[in-house]
């Protein structure tokens, strides 16, 4: 993965942790971009598992993977101030996953470097 690469990555995400809307123009841009593309390509996938095309596993593990985000205070922002649509169906599994995220008080926590 060409991210993996870039040592500017590093510090965007680590910051980004913290706040979304603090960031730099230039570090808000190319992580909503991002964020944006991994929250499309998860969409897509919902809809393959609601219409039965794709395996229950791996969309378990993809769900996984989005309320960790959810719990990053950071993805949390960029989520409720995105400009991008997606559809109703996805906005309403993710807004519950959410609730379920914000009310379960559990931290952000990925590779075990959360501060």
């Amino acid at each position: 993965m060409a991210l993996a690469n870039d040592p500017s990555w590093s510090e965007i995400l680590d910051k980004s942790q913290h706040s979304f809307l603090n960031l730099p123009l230039e570090e808000k841009s190319r992580l909503g971009y991002f964020w944006f593309a991994v929250m499309r390509t998860t969409e897509t996938l919902y809809h393959h598992y609601l219409k039965g095309n794709a395996d229950a596993s791996i969309w378990e593990a993809q769900a996984g993977g989005l309320e960790n985000n959810l719990r990053s205070p950071g993805f949390r922002e960029w989520w409720h101030n995105r400009g991008y649509p997606f559809t109703t169906e996805f906005t309403d599994f993710v807004n519950t996953s959410l609730d379920r995220v914000e009310s379960s008080g559990e931290p952000y926590d990925w590779f075990g470097n959360a501060k």
